[in-house]
């Protein structure tokens, strides 16, 4: 929530201060002082996470130095530029019949697996790539903590796949795959032999690193360890 001061002049904030919500609830005027604002001044890095009631502006105008809403880059990509924003949208049997890139893939977690595992290996006689080029899909070609221009937060792409990092930490080194709506996640180790996939009943809201999918990751792990 953004707050408007009604304290000093300069904007600094006392004990005593008030904080009163924006006079207007249709757009919040520029060059008014937020929270964002204060808190910048005093060293700290501000973020926007979440919808934006607070007019056309973006967040980053009102002094926040990230925005992770709706009007953001990612929010965007997710929502199809807000064509999916509404409750339920993807199980609309329309959307289900739409071919729409990277949007809605419908399977279920073993075809996942299986299709993983044929990028690396032959899954009923059928490999998809070969060595030479799944080496260069899953190499790291993306800049070392670079902020990702839609996910704010750093991530790791090869040429083909998000490959091993903080954001997608799949199985470890030598990991490459992808994560997808409501903590669903693929992915491949060659090294281990393992193709994983997971999906899910219940939804979450996180981008990645769902907990239920890592605790299952890790499980796959050592189970392949042990084989």
């Amino acid at each position: 929530m953004t707050f408007v001061n009604e304290g000093k002049g300069d904007g600094a904030v006392s004990p005593g201060d008030k904080v009163m919500a924006p006079a207007t609830t249709t757009e919040l005027p520029a060059g008014i002082e937020t929270t964002a604002t204060i808190l910048k001044r005093a060293g700290y890095a501000t973020a926007h996470f979440g919808k934006w009631h607070m007019g056309r502006a973006n967040p980053r105008e009102h002094g926040f130095d990230e925005n992770d809403g709706p009007n953001s880059n990612g929010g965007r990509a997710l929502s199809l530029n807000g064509a999916f924003s509404e409750d339920g949208v993807f199980n609309r049997p329309d959307v289900h019949a739409a071919e729409i890139p990277a949007a809605n893939g419908i399977t279920n977690a073993a075809a996942l697996a299986r299709v993983y595992a044929a990028t690396f290996a032959p899954v009923d006689g059928v490999q998809l790539l070969e060595r030479e080029v799944l080496d260069v899909a899953r190499t790291t070609v993306t800049p070392e903590n670079e902020p990702d221009a839609c996910l704010i937060m750093p991530t790791t792409f090869g040429m083909g796949f998000m490959t091993h990092g903080a954001f997608t930490p799949y199985a470890g080194p030598g990991s490459y795959g992808h994560p997808g709506a409501g903590g669903s996640v693929a992915f491949a180790q060659p090294e281990r032999e393992l193709g994983f996939g997971y999906v899910m009943n219940k939804m979450a809201s996180n981008l990645a690193n769902d907990a239920r999918a890592q605790r299952l990751t890790e499980a796959a792990a050592a189970a392949a360890d042990r084989a």
